[in-house]
């Protein structure tokens, strides 16, 4: 999955990168709001957002993002938000509308049933005190776009066009999308790569040193290591062959 990646934000005085996800989806032909969709990871939490198409004088597509609705949401939420979207997957009608809250907005799948259209939508709406919304977009997942070419023949150049086996590829992605995030909140992989370039690290921090101590610079802090204790599992066990049998004998009294 590629990223963009802002370099620009901080908070409280910390720099917090805010990383754009490729993993982007448009529809100027939707039932209900011609809308983007996008994804943005921001201290340690994802923004899902949605965004309507600017009124323009000609037929260029402009996105208002800044009349977007969006939700954050922590990584638990998009694990359950990923659950209900494979739920919906396998029954439409049982799993309309079900999603996740998370503040004042509510993320959900709908198969379109509320908007008096088929199709499947991703809804994100601000609710109020009072449980009603006050503002929404929906999403609607393209489901007769994307194909597989089949059956071609170079010769007479024909083929077939396969729809039928993409058409929840939109919300299969959006599945990988909440996924990945709430997998990689688990700094694993993080740290996998930290400990794998740390000797790198180590020739990099010596040539600092080497060059802050030529400028009269210190760069060592405290030093908070723990002195190393040995297991008693690893401490090596005696060896009664050398004992003698007295030996032995009065050890176990």
């Amino acid at each position: 999955m590629a990223l963009g990646v802002n370099y620009n934000n901080k908070q409280n005085g910390q720099f917090q990168p805010t990383v754009y996800s490729n993993y982007k989806m448009s529809n100027t032909l939707s039932a209900v709001d011609q809308t983007t969709f996008s994804a943005t990871f921001w201290n340690k939490i994802l923004k899902l957002s949605i965004a309507p198409r600017k009124q323009t004088s000609d037929d260029s597509v402009v996105w208002d993002f800044d009349n977007s609705i969006s939700i954050y949401i922590n990584h638990t939420k998009a694990r359950i938000l990923a659950n209900e979207l494979k739920l919906f997957l396998s029954d439409p009608a049982t799993y309309n509308s079900s999603g996740v809250p998370s503040g004042m907005g509510l993320i959900t799948i709908s198969n379109g049933s509320e908007f008096g259209v088929n199709g499947t939508f991703l809804v994100i709406r601000k609710i109020n005190e009072n449980g009603t919304p006050e503002s929404s977009y929906a999403y609607q997942f393209k489901d007769d776009y994307f194909y597989s070419v089949r059956n071609y023949n170079d010769k007479t150049s024909e083929f077939n066009r396969s729809f039928e086996d993409y058409r929840n590829i939109e919300v299969e992605q959006l599945i990988t999308l909440l996924e990945m995030y709430y997998q990689s909140m688990t700094n694993a992989l993080a740290y996998s790569v930290v400990d794998a370039l740390q000797y790198q690290n180590s020739r990099m921090h010596s040539s600092l040193e080497e060059i802050a101590s030529k400028l009269g610079v210190s760069l060592k802090g405290g030093n908070s290591r723990q002195p190393k204790q040995e297991s008693f599992f690893n401490k090596p066990q005696q060896d009664y062959n050398k004992k003698t049998i007295d030996d032995i004998s009065a050890q176990l009294e």
